[in-house]
């Protein structure tokens, strides 16, 4: 498996486990989950667009199959941090990083039935091993006390985010160019935002919000936004979308100690096993995935 890839997913997963500071600050401040998605897309499409226009102009011409696929990928981006932020209100931080990590299931079994992907005993354990580490991490196993609610919506952006994965991975089988394709991704997710939201009252509340709730979205739009998405499109280039999925899993403990550090939530003994297990998975999955590449 190509090194630079795996750094990719791992920076990615580190610089979204930061989500948790943005949208604490952003809350608040009365910003809703759709609203910081919308804004978090605005300004990253931005960066995008600035970027390739800088880079390559060319990139944004499109395909009508290139755009459907994009619209999708961008339906999948705005389901995952929406959802993502509404069951980190709902529950906490860590735990709504956990749910969203259902995804790496639903993205495996998917990309073994419908793309190809052989499905293996070390894929299977090292999914086990990272899943199981997350609800370690967040409290899952070892507290009682649930939002039903909560977990509802955080399965719904662990559904999101596998849907992302799966019309990422079919932008890259087709040799769509990862700058583009999440350029793309970004202003569709953007536009469907504006459906969930008052556009008027959500750009009022920005005026009257101090100069740092505006530069905290615009951060959004950069450290958890056109950033990682971008490295993590370049490594679905040459990793499969199970095994990027599940190594992306070091979101959760980035955001679990993050939420220790920052947001005042307590480290036990559960998180402590949980992060040995997300380590754990994410090594087990890379040496798998470099055993995919010899053979």
């Amino acid at each position: 498996m190509d090194k630079l890839s795996m750094l990719c997913v791992i920076l990615a997963g580190v610089s979204w486990g930061t989500a948790g500071v943005f949208s604490d600050f952003l809350q608040k401040y009365g910003f809703s989950p759709f609203q910081m998605s919308t804004g978090r897309t605005l300004f990253a499409s931005v960066f995008m667009l600035l970027f390739v226009l800088r880079y390559n102009p060319k990139l944004l011409k499109v395909t009508p199959r290139q755009l459907t696929l994009y619209a999708l990928s961008g339906l999948g981006l705005l389901g995952t941090s929406s959802f993502y932020y509404w069951a980190m209100e709902l529950t906490s931080f860590s735990t709504a990083a956990v749910l969203m990590y259902t995804a790496p299931i639903i993205v495996m079994v998917i990309s073994v039935l419908f793309l190809g992907e052989r499905f293996t005993w070390i894929k299977a354990l090292g999914l086990l091993g990272a899943f199981f580490g997350c609800c370690l991490v967040t409290g899952i196993i070892g507290n009682s006390r649930f939002s039903l609610v909560g977990i509802l919506v955080g399965l719904l952006s662990g559904i999101s985010y596998s849907m992302y994965n799966i019309c990422v991975k079919l932008e890259m089988n087709h040799g769509d160019h990862p700058i583009g394709a999440t350029t793309y991704c970004f202003i569709f997710s953007f536009l469907a935002s504006l459906f969930f939201i008052d556009p008027v009252e959500s750009v009022t509340m920005v005026l009257n919000s101090p100069i740092e709730a505006l530069i905290s979205i615009a951060g959004m739009g950069f450290f958890i936004g056109a950033f990682p998405y971008l490295v993590y499109t370049f490594a679905m280039q040459k990793i499969p979308a199970g095994v990027a999925s599940a190594m992306a899993c070091i979101e959760p403990m980035t955001a679990s100690i993050i939420s220790v550090l920052f947001l005042h939530e307590k480290m036990t003994v559960f998180s402590a096993m949980g992060i040995i297990l997300i380590l754990g998975s994410v090594v087990l999955l890379a040496l798998e995935g470099k055993k995919k590449e010899k053979s």
